[in-house]
């Protein structure tokens, strides 16, 4: 993320299930098969199918979280690659960590 202003923050972190997705990221150190975020989602969510989580990661969230940096993505692979979250996005990450009741795997 090249710029950590608050607006861009908040741009990331205002949606719940990106913050689910960069809940999940936090707490991988390599890249992570989209399938397994699928299922992670799935399971966190309990509501959507795999195949609702799959369009809105490929058309929303993915794009998203790779403009600003976080994540390398590229349409059609089957993978992303994490980079370290800025501080101040992970500040308000474990703020709304608290916020939303999430527990993180360590």
């Amino acid at each position: 993320m090249e710029r950590s202003s608050l607006t861009e923050i908040f741009r990331l972190l205002g949606d719940d299930r990106r913050r689910r997705i960069l809940h999940a990221i936090r707490a991988r150190s390599g890249p992570i098969q989209i399938g397994a975020l699928v299922a992670e989602l799935v399971e966190s969510e309990g509501v959507e199918s795999r195949d609702r989580i799959e369009l809105s990661l490929y058309h929303n969230h993915l794009p998203r979280l790779s403009d600003s940096g976080i994540i390398e993505y590229t349409f059609g692979e089957d993978h992303i690659v994490i980079h370290e979250l800025p501080e101040p996005l992970v500040s308000h990450l474990l703020l709304a960590e608290e916020v939303d009741g999430v527990r993180q795997r360590r």
